[in-house]
């Protein structure tokens, strides 16, 4: 994992994770 994705995982909990994924698949369609 990068620095920023660890740093928002500290803040923002597994919520961050998963809107990230959604964010990726977004994308990636």
């Amino acid at each position: 994992m990068t620095d920023a994705i660890h740093h928002l995982i500290e803040q923002y909990g597994l919520i961050a994770v998963f809107l990230g994924c959604v964010a990726e698949g977004e994308s990636a369609a």
